[in-house]
This record gives structure tokens, C-alpha cells and sequence, in this order.
């Protein structure tokens, strides 16, 4: 007998500014930026989570950003020009998620900075994915709701699967 189907009954617009395009997550706590891509993907969005930084991305990050910024900034952006930087990538046709956020810590500023970085960098095509909650999530239209509640089970089962993960990695 068939499985039921999974279906979202809410999905992005196939005329949504995200449709048709590739959603890159950048790598944030472990799993999460898997299980946010998943998220995506259910609300009709083509995302996929970025593969871990490597040499290239340290180097493509110390030629696009002045050393200042923090290590956690130099590596996401390192890890955009890398996926811009491949022959086969078409601007219009990418998006980067950016998590937005309040406060004193300069990560508020992340979404902003990439967006600026990469119109320098003649990238003003790539669209950025940066939701926030004091707008209820707009950016995804009727799937609001469907992107939040998955979000932050999203951010709770990554964290209960690192947690089980580091208590029985010594064993």
C-alpha cells in the first residue's frame, strides 16, 4: 500500500521572487543548516545546505573582505563567492539564505553586508533570503506560518541530535 502524500497545502507562488532559483544555507549549528534546507524545500523552495568551509573558502574570503569582520562573517562569504565563483553558476538563477537577528552582535548585520559585498563584486543579481519574525516571515507569502513552525523545529531537533550525538560520540 502507498505512503499518503506529504503535500504542503501552502507553497510559494511559482511568480515568488525565490522560485526557480537555488537557495544556498550557510552552515550554522551542526545539522541545522540541513534540517533548515529541508524545511525550505517543503514550502517550495530549491535549497540546499553548503557543503563545510575548506582552504578555498579562507581564501576567496580574505580577497573579498578587509579582515575586520568576524570569523563566522569571512566564512559565509567565503562560501558564497565559492558557489558564485563556479563556471556553471548563474547569478540570477541563486539565492542565499542569511538569518537575520537583534541586538548588539554585529550577526544583525550579516544580510546587509553580503548584499553590498556581492553588488561590489558585480553579484547584484543573487537574491537574499534574509526572513525576520517582526515582519511574520512575509518573504514566503502564504507559507508564512508553514516556514516558522518549521524553522523552529528545524532548530530543535538539530539541537537534540547534536546533543544525543556528543553524548554517545565517547563511547
Amino acid at each position: 500500500m502507498p505512503l499518503p502524500s506529504l503535500k504542503r497545502s501552502r507553497q510559494i507562488s511559482p511568480t515568488h521572487p525565490f522560485a526557480g532559483k537555488k537557495t544556498w544555507v550557510p552552515r550554522m549549528a551542526t545539522g541545522f543548516s540541513r534540517a533548515l534546507a529541508a524545511v525550505l524545500r517543503s514550502i517550495g523552495i530549491d535549497a540546499e545546505a553548503i557543503p563545510p568551509p575548506d582552504a578555498e573558502t579562507l581564501e576567496l574570503s580574505g580577497r573579498h573582505t578587509s579582515g575586520d569582520e568576524c570569523y563566522p562573517l569571512r566564512l559565509t562569504v567565503g562560501d558564497f563567492m565559492k558557489i558564485l565563483e563556479k563556471p556553471e553558476a548563474d547569478p540570477s538563477k541563486v539565492a542565499f539564505f542569511m538569518a537575520t537577528g537583534q541586538g548588539p552582535c554585529r550577526f544583525g548585520q550579516y544580510a546587509p553586508y553580503v548584499k553590498s559585498m556581492l553588488a561590489s563584486q558585480g553579484y547584484s543579481d543573487v537574491t537574499i533570503l534574509a526572513p525576520a519574525c517582526e515582519t511574520g516571515y512575509s518573504d514566503f507569502g502564504e507559507a508564512s506560518s508553514l516556514y516558522a513552525r518549521g524553522a523552529w523545529r528545524a532548530v530543535v531537533c538539530s539541537d537534540i541530535l547534536s546533543k544525543l550525538l556528543l553524548k554517545t560520540r565517547p563511547y
